[in-house]
């Protein structure tokens, strides 16, 4: 087993968070963006429910009034303050580029902190920093992570609070923690506001209960 320092465990995670930016960065500034690509088949979805927030309006379509139900709120009204900051002067999805890259932008700065959050999670689940090291490095350079935080879509942004939740969840669980009360509450509140980002935290929160038990 190979241990680490504690400065050397920062280093590496100081390292993971700029490099994840760097690379995240590129890939949509030189290949995401030019072409569109961030703009995916639910982007729409989001755009509409966003645009409806940002006047007022509720989550709704502009067309017919009808409530949009099978989204949930967060990330349209994440996406809706940068409607509001830049203008909105048409509901073409095309017309607000502006204000959707500068969202994915800081999406990206956001998510680039997913692979520090991956090297804490290993580490409280395993206790051996070479895994949780090898752990963070590989969500550093994995695609899957990589096109997520360029899209214009829930899923870099959800997984913040979903690791975030997990990582104060095994803290309690493997007695790492010196607050297991205050751990377990801030574990619920990170639950909570990933399931109003991606509707399946009903279902991790079953089965967190069960493992808990």
């Amino acid at each position: 087993m190979l241990q680490l320092s504690r400065c050397a465990l920062v280093s590496n995670a100081c390292a993971m968070a700029l490099i994840a930016f760097v690379v995240r960065a590129l890939m949509f500034a030189y290949v995401v963006q030019p072409h569109g690509y961030y703009r995916q088949p639910d982007s729409p979805d989001y755009h509409h429910a966003a645009l409806c927030i940002a006047l007022g309006k509720g989550m709704c379509r502009l067309d017919n009034g009808q409530p949009i139900f099978w989204r949930t709120p967060a990330y349209p009204a994440y996406l809706a303050a940068f409607y509001r900051m830049h203008g909105v002067s048409s509901a073409q999805f095309q017309d607000n580029a502006l204000a959707q890259r500068a969202s994915i932008w800081v999406q990206i700065a956001l998510s680039s902190f997913v692979p520090v959050l991956v090297l804490l999670l290993a580490l409280a689940m395993t206790g051996i920093p070479i895994i949780a090291l090898a752990a963070g490095w590989i969500s550093t350079f994995h695609l899957g992570f990589i096109l997520a935080s360029t899209y214009l879509l829930t899923d870099a942004l959800a997984s913040l609070f979903f690791y975030v939740f997990l990582l104060f969840l095994f803290t309690t669980l493997t007695n790492r923690s010196k607050h297991p009360t205050r751990a377990l509450l801030t574990a619920a509140c990170m639950l909570a506001i990933y399931t109003w980002a991606r509707p399946m935290g009903e279902l991790i929160a079953l089965a967190t209960t069960a493992i808990i038990i």
